[in-house]
């Protein structure tokens, strides 16, 4: 996607992913909105934790080994690969929130935004999953909602 030369290393290549990340989820969450499949109150949870999450992981950034980081994108990288053969979330079902499933989509949003400070991943690709697995919602909705918590 880009030149060699602009990504050296991990630490840049994360940042840079981040940086392109922001126009392409506004897009894509004005598109789910439209559509009707955002969650608008299990959306600022995941953002709220995922803030706080980023921060970790920004910090971890500088004082992990290239190597740990590298390694630890490969491996990301093969879940993510398992879990699109393996998981078909369903069409229809519903986001469902009481207090036990905020504080969940709280501790969700804290990993992804580990992962996005780590490894310069998006929440779609944690938020939406974890979404469909964890909490039953329809796919539609979980990528809507993984969208709208990364839009600023």
């Amino acid at each position: 996607m880009f030149p060699r030369s602009w990504c050296r290393d991990q630490r840049r290549a994360a940042g840079t992913s981040l940086a392109a990340i922001v126009p392409t989820a506004i897009v894509g969450v004005v598109s789910y909105a439209l559509a009707g499949s955002v969650s608008w109150l299990a959306a600022p949870l995941l953002a709220v934790g995922a803030v706080g999450g980023a921060q970790l992981g920004t910090w971890l950034l500088p004082r992990l080994p290239l190597r740990v980081l590298q390694w630890g994108f490969v491996g990301f990288l093969l879940v993510v690969v398992v879990n699109l053969f393996l998981v078909i979330p369903s069409r229809d079902a519903d986001l469902v929130l009481d207090w036990g499933t905020g504080a969940a989509l709280l501790a969700v949003g804290v990993v992804t935004g580990v992962l996005a400070g780590l490894l310069g991943v998006g929440g779609g690709i944690v938020g939406g999953p974890a979404l469909f697995l964890l909490f039953d919602a329809s796919g539609p909705i979980g990528k809507g909602t993984a969208l709208a918590r990364m839009v600023p």
